[in-house]
């Protein structure tokens, strides 16, 4: 995201006050990223001392690699340093890939994929920079609360403007790594694959190809996704589930034609002894790959897909439009719980175009196949200029302009309803969606608060729902943050960053300060209840919280 975010006061009375300006992270000194050992074990010989004991490597199973692989993960990273945890994922990444060792800079500097190049280490995670890059996306089932987001052999550094251009591409959710004009038509490729990457590198708005010396690296940490979490599955067929990329032929050729090298081997050593405790096995026994994964498959030219994957492919009844394009925490939802509890406010991580139409949001509840008429919706309709990402949004609350204290626009929302729309304050939930070429809801985001703390189940009679609802298939739980009974909440964190960054940090509490001190209206306390997604990502995400 390269838009300005704006800064978030949320006060007990319905405004809401925004300022725009950039912040970018800088970091102290690493204190310990250069420190010996940690780990111990991690010799080839004592790391598959338990494997070896079941046969030799050709008869090592997929599950007895992810058993191994978990139980000698022993340490999982956080995405920001903390008192308990100093070190964190950009730490790592700083110790595990020094530009002097790809021979693109020098021992102050970190080598960047995808371009090739390299740029101070510190600062990170500025628009100026470099951040982590996930080989296995947000938006193919990793969930920025789980072990996979800052596993070491699944990240890498990159330039921040070249991961910007990279994540635009997967708005549409299909673009996996492959050969550029294979699954596509040749004369879409464009490379290289954006201005400031690497020569060798292409994309055609459906794969992303990565310079040629990277391909088997990032083949490989891709194979360790596949083999250490039993959520992830590398395919070449579509549809993909929810936990499915590819593509695994394309990885299959990139793994033998770029063997791992000693810079390799040395980053996987580092990564067990210093920073993870466990190893990628398909850097120590690559021959492991073909047996566990199979041989690549061919495509079929007149076809554009797979051989194998002719009777699987499942076209969509209609072509995908914009709507279907957002997904799953590109808006965070925050709000109040107070008496009125429907003052609700919306942040967009990224561009939200004029043709996703309107943003629907409901109490009616979902039974698994459509929205029952147990509550009450009102309608947005997007401008014709679209939103803005960080440019904030509203139900019920009228935004003020921090340097000149104007009002912004208003916001118009339709009701639906003879009634106007209204959260139930005792127990309710709302989804927000819009339409997808099948008219259909597409779900974005999902909020429930109730005494049982849970949602129903699907396909149970209307009259069973009241004010609960099943919660979407596209979506998973994901959790909120919930702050204490202030009048005003001012938040305090990152500003102008990433999804990937700006989600976690919208989810720490410690990002938040309050105040009982009356802003604008005297309107009483009232207890904020901050609806966040993580992206992310994904993990198709929802949040949810109890009152």
């Amino acid at each position: 995201m390269k838009s300005h975010t704006q800064a978030l006061f949320l006060s007990s009375a319905a405004w809401w006050t925004l300022s725009s300006f950039l912040v970018v992270v800088v970091r102290a000194d690493d204190t310990n990223s250069s420190a010996t050992d940690v780990y111990e074990g991690c010799d080839l010989e004592t790391y598959y001392a338990d494997l070896l004991s079941l046969g030799t490597p050709d008869t090592w199973t997929l599950e007895q690699i992810r058993d191994h692989l978990t139980e000698t993960h022993r340490n999982i990273l956080p995405s920001f340093p903390t008192n308990e945890q100093p070190d964190d994922i950009v730490a790592a990444l700083i110790d595990l890939w020094p530009a002097s060792a790809h021979g693109t800079g020098t021992d102050d500097e970190i080598h960047l994929i995808y371009s090739n190049t390299a740029i101070a280490s510190r600062p990170a995670l500025g628009l100026e920079n470099w951040r982590p890059e996930q080989y296995w996306p947000l938006t193919r089932g990793v969930s920025v609360t789980s072990a996979t987001y800052t596993d070491v052999h699944q990240n890498a550094p990159a330039d921040y403007s070249v991961l910007d251009d990279k994540e635009a591409l997967n708005r549409n959710f299909v673009v996996f790594y492959g050969e550029c004009g294979t699954v596509k038509d040749a004369e879409l490729c464009v490379s290289p694959a954006n201005v400031e990457a690497a020569e060798d590198t292409s994309q055609d708005g459906k794969v992303y190809t990565p310079e040629a010396n990277m391909r088997g690296d990032i083949a490989r940490g891709l194979f360790y996704d596949n083999a250490r979490y039993v959520y992830l599955t590398l395919t070449d067929c579509p549809p993909f589930a929810q936990g499915e990329y590819g593509y695994r032929s394309a990885l299959l050729e990139w793994h033998a034609q770029d063997p791992p090298d000693e810079v390799e081997q040395a980053r996987n050593d580092r990564a067990c002894r210093r920073w993870q405790g466990n190893r990628n096995i398909f850097v120590d026994y690559p021959q492991l790959v073909p047996r566990l994964f199979g041989e690549p498959d061919v495509i079929l030219d007149d076809q554009q897909t797979y051989n194998e994957c002719v009777d699987a492919t499942e076209a969509p009844t209609a072509s995908p439009n914009e709507c279907s394009a957002i997904q799953p925490g590109d808006i965070s939802v925050f709000g109040f719980n107070s008496v009125d509890p429907d003052q609700i406010l919306f942040f967009p991580i990224f561009n939200i175009p004029a043709g996703v139409g309107s943003l629907f949001l409901t109490t009616n509840a979902w039974d698994g196949e459509a929205l029952l008429p147990t509550g009450k919706t009102v309608e947005y309709v997007i401008p014709d200029s679209g939103i803005e990402a960080g440019l904030v949004f509203a139900y019920n609350a009228i935004i003020l302009n921090y340097t000149t204290n104007e009002p912004r626009e208003a916001f118009v929302w339709n009701e639906l309803n003879d009634e106007p729309f209204a959260v139930d304050n005792l127990g309710d939930h709302f989804h927000l969606y819009c339409i997808n070429a099948d008219n259909e809801p597409h779900f974005i985001f999902s909020l429930g608060f109730n005494s049982v703390k849970e949602w129903k189940a699907e396909a149970l009679p209307a009259a069973e729902y009241g004010k609960s609802s099943a919660l979407p298939a596209r979506l998973s739980e994901e959790g909120n943050v919930l702050l204490p009974d202030f009048a005003n909440w001012f938040y305090n964190g990152t500003q102008n960053a990433s999804a990937t960054v700006l989600i976690p940090a919208f989810s720490d509490a410690a990002n938040w300060i309050s105040s009982d001190r009356p802003f604008e209206i005297d309107s009483g306390a009232s207890t904020l209840l901050s609806m966040l997604v993580s992206v992310a990502c994904v993990f198709v995400s929802v949040a949810y919280a109890w009152m």
